[in-house]
């Protein structure tokens, strides 16, 4: 529980730092290496996870999250 207030947390930061600069959200993080979306695409193991809905402070609603984990080995 204390990762998902954590990831909760950063999350909600980024968003209204970003629209407090009148930015787009996560506009300047790259995407990930080739590998890593070949990992992710290739890979038959999933995590089910409960989408788990929160606020931004202020009252502000956040975009929905959702969020897709799969497991897969380094090749």
């Amino acid at each position: 529980m204390a990762l998902q207030y954590e990831l909760q947390r950063v999350i909600a930061s980024h968003l209204c730092i970003a629209a407090k600069l009148n930015r787009r959200p996560f506009e300047n993080i790259p995407p990930a290496p080739q590998k890593f979306w070949d990992m992710f695409t290739s890979s038959n193991d999933h995590v089910n996870v409960d989408i788990v809905p929160f606020r931004v402070p202020g009252g502000a609603n956040a975009p929905e999250v959702i969020s897709q984990l799969r497991v897969a080995e380094a090749a």
